[in-house]
């Protein structure tokens, strides 16, 4: 927003400003923002044609409107890579300036029923500080900041963004409704997607909404004079942002396959070498893929879970719904209901579910063992036959893992403890501290202030550090596999000093 002197670029002109509220591309005339808000501000430029304004809300996600995708106005926007060369500048209120990064766009992921897309970034952008989602709404009377790029009364295309002050009139599900607090400011074209924000306590801002349509009054080439705005609400979009922004991406290993669930949650599988050649799995929203074996396993975010035997173009089969996580080893099947129900089968893919357990939360098989983890934190396990009896093995259970003869557990304070044997061996103290817990055969991974360290042979073998700056970690066989903090996926063969190959980026 500007003092009747600038105005935000949005739509790159594609909007007539007509009298009343017009689709937002709209700009903001006032100061130059500054400290919190200037970082949380972002230039959005879509081919040669379009620009916005947007928040950075991740190291590589930048919110900004759904309409600034639009091939015309009111046209969907499809989740992907966007159609059109679109680039995010950050950290540069001044664009005429060298500070900051101007980073490419490589996904949109449009929000279903709002005026709001998220944008991931090539890179991650490390020096500057997202802006925090609001934790509560908007309430009338309130005073937010608005800033963007867009118009001012005087410049089509200006060189600085610009804040103001607008106060809360109504608050309406999914959108607020807002006015300037002084004579001199609006929110004009180029500034769709911008960030209203709140001052915190602690003299931080925090993002309560983007700016979706306005008046436009005092913008360059407007005809009107008002000064209200609808803005679209981000703070009951706390879950979908956390959701959306959080790497999805995960690295599964079995046998010679190796699967990742990509950002833009499809799953990928390649047999072979680490260099073979991915197939593409289904369609997109997968939620968790496994590879065991001929088997592969997809769980789509609808909970229908997805199994196929054999080559990796064997034909999936729908093996149950309403599913909240699968598990294979061998000729068994295993799925974790929404309801917390243990489900195994055994056999061929069209084998009879038998009921193993309720009131769970987590669910691992391996070979003639399965095991869960209880409402209350306990891990049980049985071995033999679906009807064996279950043991109890550990209580305040994070999570469990189970590779051969070994029972692995994370409890809840981090400590990671390992039993090799029967089911009542006695347990091992491993570490604590710990994150994530991995086994396989006679190697043992853990996660440990973002550290994957591995251990291989007796449970008193000496740790190495495999690799730092990573999220998650996962074993099998001769083969490691991580995923870093930029979402790239590493996995290593053969001993513990083997070198790294990134297969997917």
């Amino acid at each position: 927003m500007a003092r009747r002197s600038w105005v935000v670029r949005t739509l790159a002109g594609a909007l007539a400003l007509t009298a009343g509220v017009v689709p937002a591309a709209s700009a903001v005339q006032g100061s130059a923002p500054t400290g919190a808000a200037a970082a949380a501000t972002v230039k959005i430029a879509v081919g040669e044609v379009r620009a916005c304004s947007g928040a950075l809300v991740g190291p590589s996600w930048v919110v900004t409107a759904k309409s600034c995708f639009a091939a015309t106005p009111g046209a969907a926007v499809a989740q992907g890579a966007p159609t059109e060369r679109t680039t995010a500048t950050v950290g540069r209120t001044d664009l005429t300036s060298t500070a900051g990064h101007e980073v490419a766009v490589t996904l949109v992921v449009p929000h279903p029923d709002r005026d709001l897309v998220l944008v991931r970034l090539a890179a991650p952008v490390t020096d500057v500080a997202p802006v925090a989602v609001a934790t509560t709404g908007p309430v009338p009377g309130e005073d937010l900041t608005v800033t963007g790029y867009g118009r001012t009364t005087t410049q089509w295309v200006p060189d600085v963004a610009h804040a103001a002050t607008y106060t809360v009139t109504t608050v309406n599900p999914g959108t607020v409704d807002l006015r300037a607090a002084s004579p001199d400011a609006s929110v004009c074209k180029g500034d769709a997607g911008g960030p209203t924000l709140r001052t915190t306590p602690a003299g931080g801002v925090e993002l309560v909404a983007i700016h979706h349509t306005a008046d436009q009054g005092g913008c360059l080439g407007a005809s009107t004079s008002g000064q209200a705005a609808r803005d679209t609400r981000v703070d009951d979009l706390r879950d979908w942002i956390t959701r959306s922004t959080t790497p999805t991406q995960q690295v599964a290993l079995g046998g010679s396959r190796i699967a990742v669930l990509t950002d833009d949650r499809r799953a990928q599988v390649k047999d072979g070498g680490l260099r073979a050649d991915w197939v593409q799995l289904l369609g997109a929203n997968a939620k968790q893929v496994v590879v065991d074996g001929t088997r592969i396993a997809v769980l789509a975010e609808d909970g229908v879970a997805w199994v196929k035997d054999g080559a990796t173009t064997a034909t999936f089969v729908p093996v149950f719904t309403n599913v909240r996580e699968i598990a294979l080893s061998g000729n068994r099947i295993g799925v974790l209901t929404r309801g917390g129900e243990a489900r195994v089968k055994e056999g061929d893919l069209y084998a009879p579910w038998v009921v193993e357990a309720t009131g769970v939360t987590s669910l691992v098989l391996s070979g003639n063992r399965i095991g869960v983890v209880n409402d209350g934190g306990e891990a049980h396990v049985k071995e033999g036959s679906l009807s064996a009896d279950w043991v109890v093995v550990y209580p305040g259970v994070k999570s469990l893992v189970m590779s051969g003869n070994r029972i692995g557990v994370l409890t809840k304070s981090g400590e990671v403890r390992v039993k090799e044997g029967g089911l009542r061996a006695d347990w091992v103290v491993q570490s604590s501290g710990v994150t994530s817990l991995s086994l396989s055969g006679n190697r043992i991974g853990i996660l440990k202030n973002g550290q994957a360290h591995v251990k291989e042979g007796p449970l008193g073998a000496t740790w190495v550090l495999e690799a730092s700056g990573v999220t998650s970690l996962v074993l099998s066989g001769n083969r490691i596999g991580v995923v870093d903090q930029a979402g790239k996926a590493h996995v290593k063969e053969g001993d513990l000093y083997a070198g790294w190959v990134v297969v997917w980026q």
